[in-house]
């Protein structure tokens, strides 16, 4: 969990309804048909001196604002979504239960903190891109929820760099290059002629709007989530696809709002990134190393074929690690191809044990299986001699009844 405060400690305060309505109207919130309220949530009922925002109003980013002291939450993701159980008990009764314990507000945008032409995830996502927005993904929008921009013509790796340096994860790439062969051995191939200057951006979770960027001659479509389906859709349409994660596409909006209200009001307000990052797993980490190897082995290859058509002479420059120009050599294509190997015999070995750990799972389930029947074996013998047990003892008391009445 990281936090950024933007102001000093301050003796100000405002009422909820008052730091609201600022932020609808900066926001133009009441222009957007969303899924949940835009504005106030919750009335935590007392005067705002200190604030924390953040993307998500989970039970963590309350219990930091309680240790925060502060008296409101302004979040990007709320509550009160349509379509959930209205009755608020479970999870939705424990967080609103410690807000309103608390006397903590929290005001929520959705929307219209996606949009907002000049603090909205977009526009802070296309800022740290070094993308420039050019217009809406869909033109007739007055408040565009998804946007074009453009950007200094690079390639996927170029871009996939810039994002891991800009969000702090490696984002998950659909290539529009893949070729499926009739052994079934599916290839992704690098083709370094492609570049990418025209990218669609729709932060979060609207995977779908893909098609709608491929429509609008985009060269690369960047959001928050993937689905099953959206692999096929970037490969048949012709389209990278970056999936940045949900979460970290959304900091910058929030972010940026926390910073003009605290410049409106003279408020201290802190911003709480609960973190929610990718799944650590080695093999994809291993995966995409290989990837990167197979681009690298690619280019090599087509470098050597140029040497050995000029007898060898060494007019292929590199650079190596140390910054250092010189001529590419066959060492140069050796050495890459051993660590390809190293990094594949690394793979197999990571997968042959998951597949023992699979196989010790699946025996251990058959031996449960089998105390299972011998149990139910053990359940139904006794049931029997329970039920012998029980005539007996019945035909006990009937001959001792008729006993005594003779």
């Amino acid at each position: 969990m990281s936090q950024n405060t933007t102001t000093e400690p301050s003796t100000n305060s405002i009422s909820a309804e008052s730091l609201t309505q600022f932020c609808d109207e900066y926001l133009s919130a009441s222009a957007f048909k969303d899924y949940a309220p835009n504005g106030l949530q919750v009335d935590g009922g007392r005067p705002i001196q200190r604030i924390v925002t953040g993307v998500t109003a989970c039970e963590a980013l309350i219990d930091a604002a309680i240790a925060d002291n502060a008296d409101a939450i302004v979040v990007h993701h709320g509550y009160f979504w349509k379509g959930e159980p209205a009755p608020i008990t479970g999870l939705k009764g424990r967080r609103i239960r410690k807000l309103m314990q608390h006397g903590i507000s929290m005001i929520g945008y959705h929307l219209p903190l996606d949009a907002h032409p000049v603090i909205g995830n977009n526009a802070k996502l296309a800022d740290v891109l070094d993308m420039t927005i050019t217009g809406a993904l869909y033109p007739n929008e007055t408040h565009p929820v998804g946007n074009i921009a453009t950007c200094t013509p690079q390639s996927a790796d170029s871009l996939i760099a810039k994002i891991t340096q800009a969000l702090g994860r490696t984002p998950l790439h659909i290539s529009s290059n893949y070729e499926h062969h009739s052994d079934n051995n599916a290839k992704t191939t690098a083709n370094s002629e492609r570049v990418i200057k025209r990218v669609g951006i729709c932060t979060g979770g609207a995977q779908d709007m893909i098609e709608q960027a491929a429509i609008m001659g985009c060269d690369a479509y960047i959001s928050g989530e993937i689905s099953e389906r959206t692999t096929h859709i970037a490969r048949e349409l012709g389209i990278d696809y970056f999936a940045c994660g949900h979460h970290a596409t959304e900091r910058g909006g929030i972010q940026a709002l926390g910073e003009i209200v605290a410049q409106e009001y003279g408020l201290p307000v802190t911003f709480v990134d609960i973190k929610n990052p990718p799944i650590e797993n080695k093999d994809s980490e291993l995966l995409e190393k290989n990837r990167l190897l197979e681009s690298k082995v690619s280019l090599l290859e087509s470098k050597n074929k140029e040497l050995q058509a000029n007898n060898g002479v060494g007019n292929i420059i590199m650079e190596d690690k140390s910054g250092n120009k010189r001529s590419l050599t066959n060492e140069d294509l050796i050495s890459v191809l051993k660590e390809k190997d190293e990094n594949i015999a690394s793979l197999n070995g990571g997968m042959a044990q998951a597949h023992q750990h699979i196989n010790r799972i699946s025996n251990e389930n058959e031996l449960f299986k089998e105390k299972i029947s011998i149990l139910e074996h053990i359940k139904g013998k006794l049931e029997r001699e329970n039920t012998i047990l029980n005539n007996k003892s019945i035909n006990k008391v009937k001959e001792t009844i008729e006993l005594s009445i003779n």
